[in-house]
Order: structure tokens, then C-alpha cells, then sequence
């Protein structure tokens, strides 16, 4: 425990900056950003391609109960699909050299050990991220824990500001939405397997991690921010946590607010404005995120289902097409352009001057998607 502790950036308020450099050569000027599922996305720019969330896994809704979400705790262990971790990856054009975790859910972090075990390569989230792949046999070393308001040098140009952020919901489901850490490696079953419930080995890690991503050289510099959750009900208010229970705490470690941590990230990034937000499709946090972010176009997040075997795709029966009006015509009002996915491996061309569909055929053929 004391050596992940650590790893742990006590003073908040403080920006740190954090080099991970060591591939690649050269500045890139555009991004691709594709889709993979639900909330796992890849970013390739230049010679540096981030795997961000990592939950190929599905889970039968009969083995989860409990609490306002119904995730509270399960009634068996699950293992993971490394068959779809070995495709995923295998498909796509290039092998991720980062795993970044927005949040720690069983839809979100429940195989990013699998992946990096498959990659090598180094891991940045929660601590509650980096409980869950040291458990699986990674060492320490190669997680980076992040709290908020550190800035990640990626090398080539690319570098990823924190932000502590909330998870979805509100004090109706304190199980779901509660910024709660683990705060030591769970234990797997016999066979390796881990108990995905949101109050077992997969809780939040302490709410959430939006990403603000700057790129590009001097004269070609573009942006985006990710977020694969986050509440309207409380983003006024600060996040606080005990760390040594985990918990939700008055008296415990005072993270900031998700506003005052955009609005710093933003400040340490030098930007007024982003080229694109992948975020939430709610309308009272978008009204409360827009004014902040100035996103040029806006491609909305944890669409499909967790529930519905990956290689399905994304159809009727886990939520396609997407259709939220209400989001939809307060961002035109905003002249904030939405870009609404159609299918898993969907992806987009991001540059300084905006973002437009690209196609992403030879990846699709590989997984079914046609």
C-alpha cells in the first residue's frame, strides 16, 4: 500500500507536469479518432496511438443487483474476454503505446491489464485503475496514477491535461454516482476472474478523468476533450474523498470542482476554445460545459451497449441510431456541429480546422462491420 501511495499527487491545486516520452520523432498536425464501442476510443497522431477506456467485455444484467443502479454486486465472478481484446487490437492500424482510463467501471476499465499485457505498454488513470491492473499482474511502475490537474507530455507534440471530474447520476444512486476509490489491488477468484459490481473491484476511482488533448505544431495546434461520464447535478461542487477508506469524505483530500478543474486545464493548455468535445448527451451538463469548452463540433459518448456482444455492433438492440433532439438543438443554437456515430470503428480526421468523417473500411472488415 505505501509504495502505490507514493504514486499519489497530495497537493491539490498544483499543476504537475509529467514526461512519458520515448517514441516516435516528429510533430503530427491531425489526429484520427475512432470509436471503438460504448466509451473505448483510439487517437493515433503521429507516431503515438492512446487506447483510451478499455471494457470489450460484456456482462449478463442477471449477474449484476443491488443499489439504485442495479450494479451494485454481482452475483459471480466474470473473466475477460481476451478473444475480443486479441481482435480489437489486432485489427486496428496501429498498436496502442498508451492505455488511459477515464473512469474505473466494469464498462470502462474491466480489460485494460488484458490489453496492456498485450501491448506493453504503460497505463495512466485512477488509483483505483492502477489497484485493478496491478491485481492482474502489473507491475506499479507501469501505472501512473493521476487525481487531476496534471499535464501528461505524450512526446510528438501531444500532451493530455487532467481533469478530476464526477460520474453520471446524482445522491438518488450514492453507488453509481459517489466518487469512491479502491484503495488496494482487489482479488481475483481461482480462475483469475474479478467481481465487476460498481461497490466490488470495479467503483468509479473517485468519479471520473476528463482528458484535454493539445497537438500539432505552432501554426497547426488543435484540441479535444473526452469524457465518458459526468453529472450536471454537482459540477459546481467540489470532490472530496478520504484516502485512506476511499469514500466520499468532508474531511478527506478536496480535489476541486469539475468546473474550476476545466476551467485550470484549459488555463494550463493556453486554450479558449476546443476543436472537438466527445462527451456526454446531457443536455443540463452540456449547457454547463459548452460555455467553458467553446467546442467546434461535439460527438457524443457511451452510445451501444455493455450488455450486447461487441461483435454485434451498433444496432437497434444496444441504442443505434443515436437521436437526442434536446442535445442536438442546443448545440446548434451554440453553432456546435454533432458528428452522431453509426458504427463501431466509426472514426473522424481532426486537424486545426475541424473535424470530418474519414473512412475507417480495412478496420471494419477485419470485425464484421460492413
Amino acid at each position: 500500500m505505501a509504495k502505490i501511495k507514493t504514486l499519489l499527487p497530495l497537493v491539490v491545486g498544483v499543476a504537475a507536469s509529467i514526461n512519458m516520452t520515448g517514441c516516435g520523432s516528429s510533430t503530427a498536425n491531425q489526429a484520427k479518432v475512432t470509436w471503438v464501442a460504448v466509451a473505448d476510443w483510439v487517437f493515433d497522431v503521429g507516431d503515438q496511438h492512446v487506447y483510451v477506456d478499455g471494457a470489450l467485455t460484456r456482462f449478463d444484467p442477471n449477474n449484476l443487483y443491488g443499489g439504485a443502479s442495479h450494479l451494485a454486486y454481482s452475483y459471480e465472478p466474470v473473466c475477460f474476454n481476451k478473444d475480443a481484446d486479441q481482435r480489437v487490437l489486432g485489427a486496428l492500424e496501429h498498436l496502442p503505446n498508451y492505455h488511459i482510463t477515464g473512469h474505473s467501471n466494469l464498462d470502462h476499465s474491466y480489460d485494460t491489464a488484458t490489453m496492456a499485457k498485450i501491448t506493453n505498454a504503460p497505463i495512466i488513470g485512477s488509483p483505483s485503475t492502477c489497484f485493478q491492473v496491478i491485481a492482474q499482474g502489473i507491475p506499479a511502475s507501469r501505472c501512473k496514477v493521476v487525481n487531476g490537474r496534471e499535464t501528461i507530455d505524450l512526446g510528438n507534440g501531444v500532451k493530455v491535461h487532467i481533469v478530476h471530474w464526477n460520474h453520471s447520476g446524482s445522491d438518488a444512486n450514492p453507488d453509481l454516482h459517489d466518487p469512491k476509490e479502491l484503495v488496494k489491488p482487489p482479488t481475483p477468484d481461482a480462475n483469475g476472474c474479478y467481481r465487476p459490481g460498481v461497490l466490488e473491484d470495479f467503483p468509479n476511482g473517485g468519479g471520473g478523468r476528463g482528458l484535454l488533448f493539445t497537438a500539432g505544431d505552432s501554426g497547426h495546434r488543435f484540441s479535444w476533450f473526452f469524457t465518458d461520464t459526468g453529472s450536471d447535478y454537482d459540477f459546481e461542487q467540489p470532490i472530496i474523498i478520504n484516502p485512506t477508506t476511499g469514500e466520499k469524505d468532508p474531511n478527506g483530500t478536496n480535489y476541486g470542482s469539475p468546473k474550476d478543474n476545466l476551467i485550470a486545464a484549459m488555463s494550463d493548455a493556453g486554450l479558449t476554445s476546443v476543436d472537438l468535445w466527445i462527451g456526454q448527451s446531457n443536455v443540463l451538463l452540456d449547457q454547463m460545459v459548452v460555455p467553458i469548452l467553446k467546442p467546434k463540433a461535439f460527438i457524443p459518448n457511451h452510445l451501444g451497449s455493455f450488455y450486447v456482444d461487441f461483435f454485434q455492433g451498433f444496432t437497434a438492440q444496444t441504442g443505434a441510431p443515436y437521436a437526442d433532439t434536446t442535445v442536438q438543438n442546443y448545440l446548434s443554437t451554440q453553432n456546435v456541429k454533432v458528428l452522431a456515430p453509426i458504427q463501431y470503428m466509426d472514426a473522424w480526421t481532426l486537424d486545426s480546422t475541424g473535424t470530418v468523417s474519414t473512412p475507417n473500411t480495412a478496420v471494419k472488415q477485419k470485425l464484421g462491420f460492413y
